[in-house]
């Protein structure tokens, strides 16, 4: 079974399920990255539903950017994730990370 990853720009990007990369009509790519968040000062405020709304508000920006989570955890005073981005994807950007109101 194939995989999709919808880029920026509305582009479409195919993953055969015996390639380990995703390609379009011009490249291949594999880009994953490693993002560690972290409270300010490390304090432990990641519990309860504090962490729950902290993981759904990162689930909705990424997937509104088009990004794939493959997988997300942490602790009390921060969060892993790991994710695939398309070749397009801005994420040197200051607006990045920046979740409107």
């Amino acid at each position: 079974m194939d995989v999709y990853m919808k880029g920026e720009n509305d582009a479409v990007y195919r993953r055969k399920k015996d390639q380990s990369y995703y390609t379009n009509r011009h490249s291949c790519f594999l880009l994953q990255y490693h993002m560690v968040l972290v409270t300010k000062y490390r304090k432990p405020v990641l519990r309860g539903e504090v962490r729950d709304l902290v993981y759904q508000i990162i689930r909705d920006v990424f997937s509104e950017r088009g990004l794939n989570i493959l997988e997300m955890n942490g602790e009390e005073d921060h969060v892993h994730v790991l994710f695939e981005a398309d070749g397009s994807s801005t994420l040197n950007s200051p607006s990045f990370l920046n979740y409107p109101d």
